[in-house]
């Protein structure tokens, strides 16, 4: 297959030597190309000697003008000149022949990528080429770079350059020139136009090389597995990332500025700002974060000084009750202040707003992982070119307020200012847009930003001791600044529960008694009103207090004063939401079951296929959902646990694995009419001390007896199997989540052990009462053997072990982000 005309993946636009072996000098090729290729041989059999030098040169530039012409090139012919290769770039002394061998190596590996596979699977012509990156010689250097950038047009290329340690030469060899040596060179950014590319680029010789090496890093550090770049020694891999993320930092200012580049550039490279972005990302992603914040101190700050303050909230508040934990007087502004570090970040020195333009323009579009991403090279893949894109309007950040007393209804001024587009299509946040932001706040808008535990390293820290605390794969942070006498968001509940931190100024709080939805689930929203509530609580908050607000819990906040404190002065208000995500998605495994059902059902009818309303793109899709931190999730992970063991008896029948199958639809059934299903399971969760631990765990413990005692007595084979038919009927999937139990079991067992327990649903449907009711006897015994058998410490083994896998990949994707901002 040819691919020449496909030219290099990345490599740099630049002329080729004039050199003759480079000039146009086609008329001169030989007629037979194999020629080329045996005078070279010949020469290099002649003995080692001066007089020999010149006939060598001579005829490599032959070769190379052959491979250069691109003519039709016999498999013979390319078999020699591979052949001649090992010996000009592993005993020639000449730097002049060995950069002519590099370039022949970079030109035939362009001729088809079967040619390019046939080179980067030859270990000597690889393992001579690599360390020539760092030769003295500019000319070689720049030669190997050429070479390497080449044979990374494949994917066979790039796997055999990282197996031979391309990639470290390449690091040290960027080292080298823009460090060590001192000769000045640099890479800059060029914008191609208004709305362009940004582009890396360079001016001088030095320069030229530097980007060549640069570019075939970044092309081979995106091909990394995890497992290649744990393995970088850990020194080079931290100074190669403080030279990238200097980079990284023009970059960035000149994508959100969108200025162009008033200089000529002699040398440009394809390397975009995602390019940059997701190698700068991947290099970060395990790498030690800088600060760290005791876990006494967070808990000190947010739950109390107590030795038990958490278990109190535990046992008070959480989930159930507002709690507030005002600022003790005896504190001095810096003694034990958790966010010092981030006041510090926000540079809160200066004004507001004339240090919020500064705060945003370090700022980059986090873009969203995908909640059942459990490899963060898969997000990678899925991001793109929107890594390190500029912030996305309602993704990154908000800017509303709102207004009309009566209304209360909520007003964005990006959408009467920044576009004429809806504000809900893509909307990126460049420079102009970020000045206008502080036009907004002298208007009375807030700026709410989304994402601060991806931004900052302190609040990153605060984030992950409170995630380990309560049991989560994360904890989310959100920022509010409201100018005086305002109100950001309308009145509202969260599906979340949120600790609201005051960092500067005043906020006056409405929080109504009682939740106006009873646990929601996250992602569920249900209209509102406020008009049978009438018993509501109001707070104001001073620098240092917290407050915290389960979900479902009606609120909203402004900086105007109370009407019981007319003598209080109107102020701004610096806050942030630390946001605990009781995050759902283990009822996935009623998702596949309906999924599976609803498919052989229409295949059971005389269908070919499944018809595309009911969703045409088979068993295998996922669908968005995370890892179940609510007691539903337990359940659902202790029947898979018990029916595994179940198998492993060799005496399970069909309709006993159907019944399981039944029984996940009716605990998921009982998950949406009994709130203490939707309740936060904290099995996974990590407390401070071990009497908390010992606390909890008997509290855990309990709570899970409660609820197999509620799938014995309550859960109902018919209501399984009215949702079962309901979804049928229906033709719609009433779920969106994952297949999460396919990290759990063998994807071979899913695909055929599965689908023959699913056939086995289809044949009961529609069930005459005769086999209906062996069915429902089949489910009550199935139920009752799993009721009586299944053993807490399994369940939280397995469930500890899933919690370990998101846990994983969110740590990597913080740490991928924050090397993205400032």
């Amino acid at each position: 297959m040819e691919m020449r005309q496909k030219g290099r993946s990345g490599a740099t636009k630049r002329r080729r030597s004039k050199s003759k072996a480079s000039s146009d000098t086609t008329h001169r090729l030989p007629s037979d190309p194999s020629a080329a290729v045996a005078a070279t041989l010949a020469v290099l059999s002649i003995p080692r000697c001066p007089s020999s030098e010149p006939l060598l040169k001579s005829t490599l530039n032959k070769l190379l003008r052959v491979l250069l012409s691109a003519p039709p090139l016999s498999e013979d012919f390319l078999n020699l000149t591979i052949s001649v290769l090992p010996p000009l770039l592993s005993n020639s002394r000449s730097s002049e022949i060995i950069s002519v061998g590099a370039r022949i190596v970079g030109a035939a590996s362009l001729i088809s990528f079967e040619m390019n596979e046939k080179l980067a699977s030859d270990g000597e012509i690889v393992r001579a080429l690599v360390p020539k990156v760092v030769n003295s010689e500019t000319r070689v250097a720049m030669a190997a770079c050429d070479a390497i950038l080449d044979l990374s047009t494949t994917s066979l290329g790039r796997k055999r350059l990282l197996e031979l340690s391309a990639l470290e030469y390449l690091m040290l060899g960027f080292l080298q020139v823009k460090v060590y040596k001192s000769s000045g060179a640099s890479v800059s950014v060029l914008i191609l136009d208004k709305g362009g590319v940004p582009c890396v680029g360079g001016e001088s010789g030095e320069d030229e090389l530097l980007l060549l090496l640069l570019n075939a890093a970044v092309t081979l550090v995106n091909s990394c597995s995890i497992e290649h770049l744990e393995e970088i020694p850990k020194k080079l891999m931290e100074l190669f990332v403080v030279q990238l993320k200097q980079l990284w930092t023009e970059v960035r200012a000149k994508v959100i500025a969108r200025e162009a580049s008033q200089r000529r550039h002699r040398f440009l490279s394809n390397l975009t700002a995602s390019n940059v972005a997701e190698s700068l990302f991947r290099l970060s992603m395990n790498a030690t974060r800088s600060v760290y914040i005791p876990t006494e101190e967070i808990v000190a700050q947010i739950f109390g000084t107590s030795d038990h303050s958490f278990m109190d909230f535990l046992l008070n508040h959480w989930e159930s009750s507002v709690f507030l934990l005002r600022k003790p007087k005896s504190n001095s502004d810096e003694e034990g202040d958790i966010f010092r570090p981030f006041m510090q970040f926000l540079n809160c020195s200066g004004e507001f707003p004339s240090t919020l333009s500064a705060l945003l323009q370090g700022m980059v579009s986090c873009v969203p992982i995908g909640a059942d991403d459990t490899d963060i090279l898969n997000f990678l893949k899925e991001a793109g070119e929107t890594l390190g894109c500029p912030m996305v309007y309602e993704q990154d950040i908000r800017v509303l307020r709102t207004w009309t007393p009566c209304l209360k209804t909520e007003d964005h001024y990006f959408e009467r200012s920044l576009t004429n587009r809806p504000v809900k299509t893509h909307h990126s946040i460049y420079m102009n847009d970020i000045m206008k932001c502080e036009d907004a706040y002298k208007l009375g808008y807030t700026i709410a930003m989304r994402g601060m535990e991806f931004r900052c390293m302190s609040i990153a820290a605060i984030a992950d001791k409170l995630a380990y605390l309560f049991g989560q794969p994360s904890v989310g942070a959100n920022l509010y600044l409201t100018p005086p006498n305002s109100q950001g968001l309308a009145c509202h509940y969260d599906d979340h529960c949120v600790f609201v931190c005051q960092l500067r100024g005043t906020k006056q709080w409405t929080v109504f008694h009682e939740p106006v939805v009873q646990l929601p689930r996250l992602y569920q929203h249900m209209e509102h009103s406020t008009g049978s509530l009438t018993k509501s609580k109001q707070i104001t908050l001073t620098e240092g207090d917290v407050l915290y607000i389960p979900r479902g819990v009606l609120h909203e906040a402004s900086t105007s004063v109370f009407r019981d404190s007319p003598d209080r002065a109107a102020d701004f208000s610096l806050h942030i939401t630390l946001s605990v995500e009781i995050e759902r998605s283990f009822e996935a495994t009623t998702v596949v079951i309906l999924k599976v059902v609803v498919y052989i059902f229409f295949l059971g009818q005389g269908y070919d296929e499944l018809p595309v309303a009911h969703g045409a793109h088979g068993l295998g899709e996922n669908v968005p959902g995370i890892a179940d931190s609510m007691w539903e999730g337990f359940a659902h992970v202790a029947l898979f646990c018990w029916s595994q063991s179940l198998k492993a008896s060799d005496t399970t029948n069909k309709m006993e694995a159907i019944c399981v199958s039944f029984l996940h639809v009716a605990i998921g059934v009982l998950g949406n009419s009994n709130p203490v299903y939707r309740k936060a399971c904290l099995v996974a969760a990590d407390s401070l001390t071990s009497d908390t631990k010992n606390w909890l765990d008997q509290n855990q413990r309990a709570i899970f007896n409660q609820l197999i005692g509620e799938i014995y007595e309550v859960s109902s084979f018919m209501d399984a199997l009215k949702r079962i038919q309901m979804s049928i009927q229906s033709g719609e999937d009433p779920f969106h989540w994952i297949r999460w139990l396919s990290l759990l079991i063998d994807k071979k067992m899913i695909q055929h052990d599965w689908l023959s327990h699913f056939e086995g649903i289809v044949n009961l449907l529609p069930l005459n009462d005769e086999r209906k009711d062996e069915a429902e006897a089949a489910f009550l015994t199935i139920k009752s053997k799993f009721c009586r058998e299944v053993v807490f410490d399994d369940v939280k083994a397995h469930f500890k072990m899933l919690h370990g896998m998101y846990k994983k990949t969110r740590k990597q994707y913080m740490n991928g982000m924050l090397s993205l901002h400032f």
